[in-house]
């Protein structure tokens, strides 16, 4: 997460946080590409989060990521009829970020 200024005019206070999640089952050199980012979750400015209320806009992600820890039935169309079905399974491995004050 990283505080940004979605419109870059510099003297405006409005800034937002948002929630990149990156897939690491790709090559090194198209993990951070900006077709393959994964935008789970836009928080909104410095007024809005506090310290207090940070869980509630964290909370829904961190269930999904649960849900994907134990796996969850996933489709690959790519596949022949008899393996198309698998279960996909996702780990949080590390987190940079920048917690409100």
């Amino acid at each position: 997460m990283d505080r940004m200024n979605p419109f870059g005019e510099k003297s405006n206070t409005w800034s937002t946080w948002h929630v990149l999640g990156l897939n690491y089952n790709l090559p090194p050199w198209l993990v951070t590409k900006k077709f393959l980012l994964l935008l789970s979750l836009i928080i909104p400015g410095p007024y809005c989060v506090k310290s207090s209320n940070f869980d509630v806009y964290i909370a829904p992600m961190l269930e999904e990521l649960a849900e994907l820890w134990k796996g969850v039935r996933g489709v690959d169309l790519l596949q022949p009829l008899e393996k198309r079905q698998f279960i996909m399974r996702a780990i949080l491995i590390w987190t940079i970020h920048d917690f409100p004050r």
